[in-house]
């Protein structure tokens, strides 16, 4: 810091690295924080880490989310902040909004998967409990049908939490039916939202919008995903998905069953113009030039 003199400092988290970096609050002026909804929910109610997030919130010069529901949460908490705010997406990677895919990039078990030309379930948010992979699989095994696969994918996340999905399958005696795959590249993203029979996101809470719900939503997969945070702006019922309640595998499996009431054309269409107009990549990185020269 003190070699390069930067202007300004932006720091895309307020646990994590905001603490590795937090001397840097005292030698500089001028510094951007980016919440991160799993940032803020799952360590707001911890007594010291509360009163950092109150350190570093009055030195910072400007925040920025992507969700309503966390701006609110943290004004709710420290009234300071509401003159410091604004709202900025991440911006869609225009890789998910073009058909173009490099099959070449594909693992083996990419390809069987898509040679087995099975119906699939898919969820890309990774082995964290928070993720609730566990009622994605307990839904799954209400429909009871071998034609239709599950596919689950991520980095590792908690070794226990995926120890306890590993065992629900075998217990449940869906070895043959689910795949935990790990990290995918974007190639066989792609092709795993675009080929899925209904992509899923049971996360207990998101921020704005999560990175994969909103390329699943590019690349014209139909999604449930649960209702909480603010999910219910970009999925809505009848029209590109269905919302279901957090932790319900009940009401998960009936979303599922009729999720083939979404038209795939008028989706598609939908989904363009909802990211267009509140998540397109050059207007959210316009937006948070004009907060660095502010």
């Amino acid at each position: 810091m003190f070699k390069y003199k930067p202007n300004v400092i932006h720091i895309h988290s307020i646990y994590k690295y905001s603490i590795l970096s937090f001397l840097i609050f005292f030698f500089h002026k001028n510094i951007i924080l980016t919440v991160w909804g799993t940032d803020f929910i799952n360590h707001k109610d911890n007594y010291f880490i509360r009163y950092f997030f109150k350190f570093i919130f009055k030195k910072c010069r400007k925040i920025t989310t992507d969700g309503y529901h966390i701006k609110n949460k943290i004004i709710n908490l420290f009234d300071f902040t509401k003159n410091k705010f604004s709202i900025i997406n991440f911006g869609m990677n225009s890789f998910f909004l073009n058909d173009n895919s490099d099959m070449n990039k594909l693992s083996e078990t990419i390809l069987r998967i898509l040679k087995d030309d099975k119906k699939f379930l898919f969820s890309s948010r990774g082995y964290w409990d928070y993720y609730d992979y566990l009622t994605i699989i307990e839904a799954f095994n209400k429909l009871d049908n071998d034609e239709i696969a599950l596919v689950l994918a991520g980095s590792n996340g908690q070794p226990y939490y995926k120890k306890l999905i590993i065992d629900k399958i075998k217990k449940s005696k869906l070895n043959h039916k689910i795949y935990t795959l790990g990290h995918l590249n974007k190639d066989e993203l792609k092709i795993l939202y675009k080929k899925c029979y209904v992509y899923i996101s049971a996360s207990f809470h998101d921020a704005g919008i999560s990175t994969s719900i909103a390329e699943a939503m590019a690349s014209g997969a139909k999604c449930i995903v649960a209702n909480n945070s603010d999910n219910s702006f970009w999925i809505e019922n009848n029209k590109n998905g269905f919302l279901f309640e957090n932790r319900n595998s009940e009401d998960l499996f009936n979303k599922i069953q009729i999720i083939e009431k979404i038209n795939k054309s008028q989706l598609i269409e939908f989904n363009l113009k909802k990211i267009n107009q509140n998540n397109k990549y050059e207007n959210e990185m316009n937006k948070m030039e004009k907060i660095y020269f502010e």
